[in-house]
């Protein structure tokens, strides 16, 4: 979804945006400094976002599963953190 950040290697893209936070629900622009979690301007702002948001209309599912994990390391639940 973010072809500019995956380029330099970085969550934002090319207009310093992190798409995470760029998303109508619960946006908020408490980051206005333009930091690393930078939402934007206004909630869906970016034609990423937006890009993404006409997909999910156009194929409207049941269910959205959204993955986020760093340090290459997940959760799984049991008190234990699996890490590759």
């Amino acid at each position: 979804m973010n072809p500019d950040g995956a380029a330099r290697g970085t969550r934002t893209n090319a207009h310093g945006v992190d798409l995470n936070r760029n998303f109508p629900y619960l946006w908020s622009p408490r980051y206005t400094n333009r930091t690393y979690f930078w939402p934007g301007p206004r909630a869906a702002s970016e034609p990423e976002t937006r890009a993404m948001m006409a997909f999910l209309d156009s194929l409207r599912p049941d269910l959205l599963v959204s993955l986020h994990q760093h340090f290459n390391a997940v959760d799984t639940g049991n008190g234990r953190t699996r890490v590759w």
